[in-house]
């Protein structure tokens, strides 16, 4: 039964603090958290944490180059040939922490005149791009191996990262583990195969549900590389995992939802972000299907609004009475994919699709989270709370519709079953 007053939702996760300071150079995508250490009004990202780690697996040769060109700039460096190719050698590397020491210490020379800043016209472009063909190889032996440069950038996070030797670090840096993971399995073959096993082993050893912590961390495309290559744990290695058999894996009704959450995400045409959800009645049985897109909305300067996957589910049920009525007290499952569709990533509903949720009745959001788990949010039913974007969406359906045919019937225990097991 719904009831007036103010929205209650339970309280969201702690962020991390983000350090800002007078000048921050854009070496590191910024994204992420730019945690540094301070010098003389500069600060400079610590070397092996965990957003240089991130920024060497998931950065390619030309963004790595690009980045450094930024940092020149920040640095007050001339933008030449000659600067580029001193700190290329750490940034193809992934060494972004030393990057910025030289860059610096570049700028530094040239402000007291110890180098010459005269600009002179250089193609930046082909600069880059030769020395992008020169590469480092293994070995920093030049070579026109074009992944040598990524697997001495991953080599260089491996060794820096120090999760395949120790269980704490693998959970605590849980996001980089599984990034570690995706980009080794798919971008590097079967070359750190051994390392990728440790990895795995380490996340998922003495944890109740490993299965639902892979699910709720790697993309499913990711998970079938790994049941392929045979790289999953198992209860007759020293880590004691029980992981289901592949047929169970592809069966569970987990992995199902996230596969649908993953796929639908990447049918997103904005800029930012791309989430999927799949929206459950009170019984378990699929309702809706939603990702973020962009949609017609003639009423706005540019003519057209970004929908939220929530609020996308729950828009389409507008047309069904009997499926509104079925929502209240349901549940929706929402997944964000990062950028290079690596791993999930954290997807708590935003401050204007929670009233939605809370308008339509939806009790429960079970999202992604940078931990690995399946994080819950509680929200209270409340049909007189403002939900804009959704109200909005209503008057202008222009937004991508589902056939919900096509995707095999999912079905969830209900809160009752759910509750029964527990006992």
């Amino acid at each position: 039964m719904s009831t007036a007053g103010p929205l209650e939702v339970s309280p969201p996760a702690k962020k991390r603090k983000v350090t800002t300071g007078e000048h921050v150079p854009n070496f590191l995508y910024t994204d992420k958290q730019n945690v540094g250490v301070k010098e003389g009004g500069v600060y400079f990202s610590k070397q092996g944490n965990e957003l240089e780690l991130l920024n060497a697996l998931s950065m390619n040769d030309w963004e790595c180059l690009q980045r450094g060109l930024s940092g020149l700039r920040g640095f007050k460096a001339r933008i030449s040939g000659e600067n580029l190719r001193s700190i290329s050698q750490f940034l193809l590397k992934g060494e972004f922490a030393n990057a910025e020491m030289e860059a610096y210490g570049i700028g530094q020379r040239e402000w007291r005149g110890e180098t010459s800043t005269k600009k002179a016209k250089e193609n930046m472009g082909a600069i880059m791009k030769s020395i992008v063909t020169e590469g480092l190889g293994e070995g920093n032996d030049k070579t026109l191996d074009a992944k040598a440069n990524e697997r001495a950038r991953f080599r260089y996070a491996l060794e820096r990262s120090k999760i395949t030797s120790c269980r704490d670090t693998a959970r605590k840096q849980c996001r980089l583990s599984a990034y570690f993971v995706g980009v080794g399995t798919t971008v590097h073959g079967t070359t750190f195969d051994s390392d990728l096993r440790k990895i795995l082993c380490l996340l998922l050893a003495h944890n109740k549900e490993p299965f639902r912590k892979l699910a709720a961390l790697l993309p499913t495309p990711i998970i079938d590389l790994l049941l392929d290559r045979q790289l999953l744990p198992s209860s007759n290695t020293h880590c004691d995992v029980k992981i289901p058999t592949p047929q169970a894996i592809k069966e569970h009704k987990l992995y199902k939802i996230m596969s649908i959450i993953y796929n639908v995400a990447l049918k997103g045409n904005q800029k930012g972000a791309k989430h999927g959800a799949v929206l459950f009645d009170n019984r378990g049985e699929l309702l809706s299907i939603g990702w973020n897109h962009r949609y017609d909305v003639p009423s706005t300067p540019l003519g057209y609004k970004v929908i939220h996957a929530e609020v996308h589910a729950l828009a389409q049920l507008r047309g069904s009475p009997e499926k509104r009525k079925r929502a209240i007290g349901g549940t929706i499952y929402i997944g964000e994919i990062d950028r290079n569709n690596y791993t999930f990533c954290h997807a708590q509903p935003c401050k204007n699709c929670t009233p939605a949720l809370a308008k339509t009745g939806v009790a429960r959001a079970l999202y992604t989270s940078n931990r690995g788990e399946l994080w819950e949010l509680n929200v209270k039913h409340n049909t007189e709370v403002e939900a804009a974007s959704y109200d909005l969406a209503l008057r202008f359906p222009n937004f991508k519709s589902v056939d919900m045919d096509a995707y095999e019937k999912l079905n969830i225990p209900s809160p009752q079953e759910q509750k029964a097991e527990n006992d």
